[in-house]
């Protein structure tokens, strides 16, 4: 129903956490994030989640994300960086520290042997939280 085009009066998504590994790929899925996020007025907060074993210094982050947001047209968006022991706890962290809505995320359409060896951070975020999640499977 987030991608459709009638709104879930049951629900209103007022702020929308897009973790993202900040991938130009991710056009598709942008889409259907500010097309949610116009059908509910939200606010999005795009993050990226710093990890021991994946880490990135803020500058070159902040960098980063501001390119990928310029590249996707995004627009009533806070950019934000997140340092947690794996993504699946940052993003979980992160969001309970903004009381998100939904939480929209991209993943890697990993099958078979690889998503067995790596797993799925949004298939473990689906696992945990309480809170609605909207998934992109990129190739």
């Amino acid at each position: 129903m987030l991608a459709g085009h009638q709104k879930n009066s049951g629900r209103d998504y007022t702020n929308i956490v897009y973790a993202s590994c900040l991938n130009q790929n991710e056009r598709a899925f942008a889409q259907a994030v500010k097309n949610t996020q116009a059908m509910y007025n939200s606010k999005v907060h795009l993050v990226r989640i710093n990890t021991p074993m994946n880490f990135q210094p803020d500058h070159d982050v902040r960098r980063i994300m501001q390119e990928f947001a310029r590249k996707l047209g995004l627009k009533d968006f806070t950019m934000n960086i997140y340092n947690d022991r794996s993504e699946e706890e940052g993003i979980q962290h992160f969001a309970s520290s903004i009381n998100a809505d939904l939480i929209a995320m991209a993943t890697l359409g990993r099958t078979g042997f690889a998503q067995f060896l790596v797993g799925s951070i949004a298939e473990d975020v689906v696992n945990h939280l309480s809170r609605h999640v909207l998934r992109y499977v990129t190739s």
